[in-house]
């Protein structure tokens, strides 16, 4: 436990992301307790968070607004020949 503790403070001075040190540390560990029974978990847990329909929605609505940003709206609409007939915001510049 030791070991993980000072690996993960290490990492985390070198500037390493936490996504890659959090990973790199869960390997620290199940090598250094060897317990290998826990790399048997990790195909279970990744199909587990592939089937929750309720997490899996964040990641694909991020992906549905960098679409929407990106110009793909605007090309679909003069592909279609539709105009954009939003909302449309005002502003009342009166105070």
């Amino acid at each position: 436990m030791t070991i993980a503790l000072i690996c993960f403070t290490v990492l985390l001075l070198l500037g390493v992301p936490i996504a890659y040190v959090l990973g790199m540390i869960t390997v620290i560990y199940i090598f250094a307790t060897d317990n290998m029974g826990l790399l048997l978990t990790v195909p279970q847990r990744l199909y587990w968070g592939m089937e929750n329909y309720g997490l899996l929605a964040i990641p694909l609505f991020m992906l549905a607004g960098e679409l929407m940003n990106s110009g793909i709206m605007k090309f679909a609409q003069e592909l279609l020949l539709v105009k954009c007939s939003g909302v449309i915001l005002f502003m009342d510049t009166k105070s």
